[in-house]
């Protein structure tokens, strides 16, 4: 059996739970990224398409690991 992660890690799947309005783009609910890389500044993802959402602290409540 494989135990399913509690927290959120490079590596996590996540998806959104809510819509985030970017600039150029927006991401809707149930978007899915990988996390890619960390720091104070928030989560680094990317999508499977190559897209990518950095210093995501600021969107933390909308993250939820899959």
């Amino acid at each position: 059996m494989i135990e399913k992660r509690k927290h959120i890690d490079i590596g996590s799947r996540v998806k959104l739970n809510d819509d985030v309005h970017m600039t150029d783009i927006i991401y809707k609910k149930g978007h899915e990224f990988t996390v890619y890389r960390g720091s104070d500044r928030g989560w680094d993802l990317v999508d499977d398409e190559g897209n990518k959402l950095d210093e995501t602290r600021f969107i933390s409540n909308k993250l939820e690991l899959i």
